[in-house]
């Protein structure tokens, strides 16, 4: 569970309300979410440990747990995601038969100890309050000497973005309201999952460019994937339209508005407590 005293940064009722909402549209809107699970499941095929059972955290699209039910020595697959709604916008007909869906939530995990023998999270750590007790139980879950492995939204993603905005409001409305949270620093993440137990850790991580041709474009595939403003001290008054107008203004190049994303890919190992005694 959430340790006491941590902070709440994040509201997670207003998270899972998001993602309900957009399970009426989750295929249009989880292409990032497919590249990262096609991205960790090309990171998982080196692994020469025999790996049964799976946890894949992440509702938002069905592509990891495919490709992992493909595997020779896939048994079972447990599919989790805050958003019940989320997780059943993919008809079970459709799903493989190995694949069982679990409404649950990263910051309190309701699995017994050594479950799994792979823990897999697919673009869900950026919005957890408690991220170190999230891994925690992570590691927790894993059979001895099993692997963790991550995809998270890293500190490059929106960051022109959250800048820009932050000093139009602050010039135009003298103060500016937080609206868009920093991701995850790789640095610190591979420092937090080394400190944790996880034996060789192992980060690397990808950059690329998404082009709009509005902000209105890049705000509905923010909306369409769950996501959004849900810091617990955010302004509940929405960004003016005449603002929406000046942010867009200065952030097209060209008639073109640039996205930067940077996704973190995390791989530790929980330890081997054979050896350990």
């Amino acid at each position: 569970m959430t340790a006491k005293g941590v902070p709440q940064i994040f509201d997670r009722k207003i998270l899972r309300t998001k993602r309900d909402r957009a399970a009426a549209q989750a295929g249009a809107y989880d292409f990032l979410h497919r590249q990262a699970a096609e991205a960790l499941y090309e990171r998982i095929l080196p692994v020469k440990t025999p790996l049964a059972d799976f946890l894949v955290w992440g509702g938002h699209s069905d592509r990891l747990c495919r490709l992992l039910a493909e595997r020779s020595d896939t048994k079972n697959i447990i599919w989790a995601d805050l958003s019940q709604k989320l997780l059943q916008s993919h008809k079970p007909k459709d799903l493989p038969q190995n694949c069982h869906i679990v409404a649950a939530d990263e910051e309190c995990v309701p699995f017994p100890q050594h479950s799994f023998d792979a823990v897999l999270s697919n673009l869900t750590l950026h919005s957890v309050n408690d991220l170190k007790g999230a891994l925690i139980q992570a590691q927790r879950i894993l059979k001895p000497a099993r692997p963790f492995m991550a995809s998270v939204f890293g500190g490059v993603t929106l960051a022109a973005v959250r800048q820009e905005l932050l000093r139009l409001e602050t010039e135009h409305s003298g103060g500016a309201a937080p609206r868009i949270f920093p991701f995850a620093d790789i640095r610190a993440m591979g420092d937090m999952i080394k400190a944790i137990g996880f034996a060789e850790p192992v980060m690397d991580s990808e950059r690329f460019d998404i082009s709009y041709n509005c902000l209105d474009d890049a705000l509905a595939d923010l909306r369409g994937m769950g996501e959004g403003n849900i810091l617990t001290n955010r302004l509940k008054k929405p960004l003016t339209r005449n603002m929406r107008d000046i942010l867009a203004q200065h952030l097209l190049r060209e008639g073109v508005l640039t996205v930067e994303v940077e996704i973190v890919y995390m791989i530790g190992w929980s330890p081997n407590r054979t050896n350990a005694a």
